[in-house]
């Protein structure tokens, strides 16, 4: 029988864890290319004094059904007028080969308590998925390790459209995750995983990744 966590799915129970002057004229920002790729201007205000509030967004790629991109867009704005971008993902297995199951807070704004298999996050303008995905897994884990690029689909499901590029990890250090993110955690065998697929709440891009990555017989 397997062991489960307080939610339902199998697993091992890991707690983890402006310048002056009288006239306003308009004036250029000097920005470094690591801002440009990241950041870009949504408000300018200008007050007597200068410049008085820059509100800024973080910038990804605009692509096209065929992963192409096509363009720049905020990554807010994006999600608002659902504009295809993508996403960089990755699956973690320890050295016995087990993947790792997450469970997302209660006061996730996005799928509160729903399970997931994926580690990641957007992929900044420029930024290619394996950048990306390594980048996230540092971030959201606190691992660092290679990861193997896998494949991509498109996902019209959650907060779809999204492209997902989806890796794998073999995790051998400690994971440092943030309990305000992750409510529990645990490693899976991929029989658990299969016969778990289709009980609880998953993340519905985490659940498709999950049957392609596990093949035929993976939930239904």
């Amino acid at each position: 029988m397997l062991a489960l966590d307080a939610q339902g799915v199998a697993g091992d129970h890991d707690p983890g864890q402006v310048g002056e002057g009288s006239q306003q004229r308009p004036r250029l920002v000097a920005f470094t290319v690591m801002q440009i790729t990241c950041l870009c201007v949504r408000e300018v205000v200008l007050s007597e004094g200068g410049w008085d509030r820059v509100r800024m967004g973080e910038l990804v790629d605009h692509v096209d059904e065929r992963d192409l991109v096509v363009g720049v867009v905020e990554r807010g704005a994006a999600e608002r007028e659902g504009r295809l971008h993508r996403i960089a993902t990755t699956i973690c297995r320890d050295r016995a080969g087990r993947i790792l199951v997450l469970r997302r807070s209660g006061t996730m704004s996005r799928f509160p308590g729903y399970y997931d298999v994926m580690v990641g996050g957007a992929v900044n303008a420029g930024e290619s998925y394996e950048e990306a995905a390594a980048r996230e897994l540092s971030e959201e884990l606190g691992v660092r390790a290679p990861v193997r690029f896998l494949f991509t689909f498109l996902c019209r499901q959650g907060v779809g459209p999204v492209w997902f590029g989806v890796h794998e990890a073999v995790v051998a250090e400690p994971l440092v995750a943030d309990p305000g993110e992750i409510a529990w955690r645990g490693w899976l065998t991929e029989a658990e995983l299969c016969e778990a697929v289709d009980r609880g709440l998953w993340v519905p891009g985490g659940q498709e990744a999950l049957r392609r990555y596990l093949g035929p017989g993976a939930g239904s």
